[in-house]
């Protein structure tokens, strides 16, 4: 896991509550914004929110298709 993706967000910032969201979105929101504070960009890129995405341990789905959505429960 990457450094950043365990640091505290800064006090001036403003930070998720684990009340408005479900535990896997808190835990993603959290990441962003310790990548945020480390690096001083606001606005990431996407190659680098899918670079914090995996840090968390997300992967694309063998089965995935281009173009073809994967039922939800």
């Amino acid at each position: 896991m990457a450094s950043w993706a365990l640091s505290s967000s800064s006090a001036n910032s403003p930070s998720p509550s684990p009340t408005d969201a479900g535990a896997a979105e808190y835990e993603f929101m959290q990441a962003i914004q310790a990548y945020r504070n480390q690096s001083g960009r606001m606005f990431p890129t996407w190659s680098e929110i899918l670079e914090v995405a995996q840090s968390l341990g997300y992967t694309k789905a063998k089965d995935a298709i281009r173009g073809q959505a994967t039922p939800r429960s």
